[in-house]
């Protein structure tokens, strides 16, 4: 999943990480925004994702809403292999 902290999603500080990373890429990404424009997020769902909050996140950081999900298209990204932050090469 892109983004994400480094944090291991089994400790308690993944959650705070994540939105704290999310928050500052949030923050920075509006601000070059043109009217009209988007922002795009890859990001797993399901457990400990979701509590990651993204679509209130984009609210109370800078005012966007969510627009669309889709599902990942892994034949677009050849090689592609999701990866657990812990235990990784």
């Amino acid at each position: 999943t892109f983004p994400h902290s480094g944090v291991p999603n089994s400790s308690p500080d993944n959650v705070p990480s994540n939105q704290s990373l999310l928050r500052s890429f949030l923050d920075s990404a509006a601000t070059m925004l043109n009217p009209n424009g988007e922002i795009q997020i890859t990001l797993k769902t399901g457990q400990p994702y979701d509590q990651w909050r993204l679509p209130l996140l984009l609210q109370e950081t800078c005012g966007l809403t969510l627009v669309d999900t889709r599902e990942l298209d892994k034949s677009l990204f050849p090689g592609y292999v999701h990866r657990l932050t812990q235990g990784m090469d």
